[in-house]
Order: structure tokens, then C-alpha cells, then sequence
């Protein structure tokens, strides 16, 4: 299990570099576990402005030691009808994403990382149709690599 420590005041810049690269090493482990087939999908759902792609940018600067800006946050709108993913391959990275310290560790194991699904525009609705997809993507049935297009459509 991974725990997580919240770094205080006196920690210093190498005792947090220390603490990131165990982190570090016990993701690429279990990214490298032999039951683990294809990478989970992780289903980020939450009224809008609660942070979830917020959390994605988070996760994407933990596993590459370095800020992109590649989930758009700020952009649902209160009230929002229209529900819309964003899918984030390999928790969002590529390789060439990886800094020196993440190249060494969870570069040969990076594509085994969770994928990780936005939903956008949720606000407080509870549909039918919510509920159908909802139920197919908590349900496992969405085989890796299927288009966020064709989920929509379902």
C-alpha cells in the first residue's frame, strides 16, 4: 500500500527528494507486478470546481518531477448539463515527460500506470443515462484503449 507522507516546514530539499524517490519505487513496483495485465482506469467524477483535474495535473508533476499543464482545469461551468471525459493515457505522461530521477526509476514501466478519466460538466445531475455509463465504466467493461467518442455514444 501506498502511503503518502505531507512534507512540513523542516523537512529538508534532500529528505523530500528521499521520500519522492521511495514513492517513486513503489509505483514502478507495482506497475511491475506479473498479475497486472493492462493498466487500471481510474475515474476521477465530482461536482464542478472540486479539483479533479486539478488532482490530474498534481499526479502528472509527482510522476514526472516536473509541471504541465495538460488537464484543463477551471473550465466546467455550475449547472452544467453536458457530461464530457478527458482520458489521460498512462496517468497523462509520455516518456519524454520524465526527468532524470523518473527516466531512471518508472521509465521502463510508465505505460503500466493507471489510466485516468475527467469527468467534466457532472454538477449535481443524476440521470438515467449518468447511470448507464457510470455503470459500464465501475463495471470493468470498458476494454484499455477504447475511444472516450465511443464511450459517449453508449
Amino acid at each position: 500500500m501506498l502511503m503518502f507522507k505531507l512534507s512540513d516546514a523542516t523537512e529538508t530539499k534532500d529528505e523530500q527528494k528521499k521520500t519522492n524517490e521511495v514513492l517513486l519505487r513503489e509505483i514502478a513496483d507495482l506497475c511491475k507486478r506479473e498479475d497486472r495485465k493492462t493498466p487500471e482506469v481510474i475515474l476521477l467524477l465530482g461536482s464542478t470546481g472540486v479539483g479533479k483535474s486539478s488532482m490530474v495535473n498534481t499526479i502528472i508533476k509527482a510522476l514526472t518531477g516536473k509541471y504541465f499543464y495538460k488537464a484543463k482545469s477551471g473550465r466546467g461551468r455550475e449547472g452544467s448539463v453536458t457530461l464530457t471525459f478527458d482520458w489521460f493515457d498512462h496517468c497523462g505522461i509520455a516518456e519524454c515527460d520524465l526527468q532524470s530521477l523518473q527516466q531512471e526509476v518508472i521509465g521502463d514501466c510508465w505505460q503500466q500506470l493507471p489510466n485516468i478519466i475527467d469527468a467534466d460538466g457532472m454538477g449535481f445531475q443524476d440521470s438515467q443515462d449518468i447511470q448507464e455509463i457510470l455503470e459500464v465504466v465501475l463495471g470493468g467493461f470498458i476494454p484499455p484503449e477504447t475511444s472516450i467518442t465511443h464511450l459517449q455514444k453508449l
